[in-house]
């Protein structure tokens, strides 16, 4: 088959996990046989293409990259003519009539161009829902700010949404959570599945790395909506000397961060190619978001390499977890209690761990495709 898969971001300017799993489906496509062009966003003037481990990338201009170091009214514009952007979406459209696509994918659009959904042709469409982003441009929902959907703006967002989402799309979403607040916002296409984001395996034949001291990691963009200053803060107040906490990762406060810092535990490694690796010398995630999370990739990263997760009770993340005592409210006492609580009981923490992972155990890349192959009635 001829597959397109189509994101806002893609290869070099790949910054969460959604480009993970659309990097993992690309090459799992390719070593199948399949013919595969993604279409992602950069910032440059032209349309240009290359080969990145044998996927044909197509390039088009997209400033949607540089939008962490602007400010919010200039964002706020930017989302506006992003959605009306029709030389963007005749772009896109002209590079789909003329590839003559067996099956179009749509993934994260925000960015790129939202308007691109209306043009994508009669072939057959696949649209995973990997956050809000149909229901808010920014496709964040704040803790104690969950009425943001509910705004006027939002709700005018929600229509246009709506008007020009594909009603034949199969929707794929990775988490519970995410279809009920779809189907109560009414973009919700009629042949969906619920489907974990696909783990590649990467860390199966890896051993766990032995060491002193008990490490916490954070893995992750280091933005305000990800709660890394809150876990920060947690950790110092949890007051835990003989324990450390490793930070992974970039981001628009990544450098306050690294300045402010006073805790000689806290170590900032920036941006990590194999976090992977890191995961087998740590022995707890935490994901301390203060947003409504999905189903982060990171997280299914962890389950595969054996690591006991703790996380913030909400949305998705709370619905992969299942267990409450992995589970904190994302503000500082809660969470500086559980990092406490982890500490001091360690065997109860790897139990909790090992029930989290049989409730919701993750699935691989012949598995995803087998479900799509039904929902869709197709083969790969």
């Amino acid at each position: 088959m001829k597959i397109c898969l189509i994101n806002n971001l893609y290869g070099p300017q790949a910054r969460g996990g959604a480009e993970k799993v659309i990097k993992n489906l690309a090459q799992y496509l390719v070593k199948e046989n399949h013919e595969v062009v993604v279409i992602a966003g950069r910032w440059q003037k032209k349309i240009s293409e290359e080969q990145l481990s044998g996927v044909r990338v197509i390039y088009v201009p997209s400033q949607y990259e540089l939008l962490a170091k602007w400010s919010k009214i200039r964002k706020l514009f930017f989302h506006i003519f992003g959605f009306f952007n029709i030389k963007g979406a005749l772009r896109i459209k002209k590079i789909i009539n003329k590839n003559n696509f067996d099956l179009v994918w749509t993934n994260n659009l925000v960015g790129l161009n939202l308007l691109s959904l209306a043009a994508l042709g009669q072939t057959k469409k696949i649209h995973t829902f990997h956050d809000l982003q149909l229901l808010h441009p920014s496709g964040l929902m704040f803790y104690q700010h969950e009425n943001i959907l509910n705004s006027l703006s939002a709700r005018i967002y929600q229509f246009f949404s709506r008007s020009v989402f594909p009603s034949e799309a199969l929707g794929i979403f990775p988490s519970n959570w995410l279809k009920e607040m779809h189907a109560k916002y009414k973009i919700l296409p009629k042949n969906n599945l619920v489907l974990n984001n696909p783990t590649n395996n990467q860390i199966l034949n890896n051993k766990k790395i032995s060491h002193e001291e008990f490490i916490f990691l954070y893995a992750g963009q280091i933005e305000e909506h990800k709660g890394v200053d809150l876990l920060i803060k947690a950790f110092t107040k949890a007051n835990l000397e003989k324990a450390k906490l490793i930070i992974a990762g970039d981001g628009s406060l990544l450098k306050e961060l690294q300045e402010n810092n006073l805790n000689k535990n806290i170590t900032f490694l920036g941006r990590v190619e194999k976090i992977p690796d890191l995961m087998l010398k740590a022995d707890c995630l935490v994901i301390p978001s203060i947003c409504y999370e999905n189903m982060p990739m990171v997280l299914i990263e962890a389950k595969e390499a054996n690591l006991a997760i703790i996380g913030s009770n909400l949305g998705g993340l709370a619905e992969a977890l299942g267990e409450t005592k992995l589970l904190f409210e994302p503000i500082l006492e809660a969470l500086a209690d559980k990092l406490n609580w982890c500490f001091l009981n360690q065997a109860e923490l790897k139990n909790a761990a090992n029930l989290s992972r049989q409730k919701n155990q993750n699935i691989d890349l012949d598995f995803y495709f087998k479900k799509i192959s039904e929902a869709l009635k197709i083969i790969f």
